[in-house]
């Protein structure tokens, strides 16, 4: 079978705010290891 996507532990993912904290469960009970959580929104010098 042909695989069509990275590694879970090569993708980076960025939870922002409003969402859920049981989004980060979900996510690293799938086996995602770099996944991030900040409770507000970027500051305009980090975008």
């Amino acid at each position: 079978m042909a695989r069509y996507s990275l590694d879970k532990n090569k993708i980076k993912i960025l939870l922002l705010e409003g969402v859920s904290e049981s989004a980060l469960e979900v996510f690293e009970k799938a086996g995602y290891t770099n996944v991030e959580y900040l409770k507000g929104a970027l500051g305009m010098t980090s975008l």
